[in-house]
């Protein structure tokens, strides 16, 4: 049995964005270790951008196996640290 529900467009927006809010936070917030395209979007910024600032601003970042990772408790005490400079 399918029941069909008419939902204005701005409500199902709403719903939908409120849904993805309480998802994601939660997913970057578990997270422990990351590779490089997940600590670029933790961090709000381009990989190449993740690059430099490994290069210039010693990001913190440990390579195993031609992989790498990087810690969240690690990027939050870096940008925390940074901010104080």
């Amino acid at each position: 049995m399918q029941v069909m529900v008419n939902i204005p467009d701005e409500l199902f927006r709403q719903i939908i964005e409120e849904k993805i809010a309480e998802i994601l936070p939660q997913k970057n917030d578990t997270k422990e270790n990351m590779n490089k395209t997940e600590a670029a979007n933790y961090l709000g910024i381009s990989r190449n951008t993740l690059d430099k600032l490994i290069e210039t601003k010693g990001l913190p970042v440990k390579k195993i196996d031609g992989r790498y990772i990087f810690q969240r408790r690690a990027l939050d005490d870096w940008l925390k640290n940074d901010e104080q400079k």
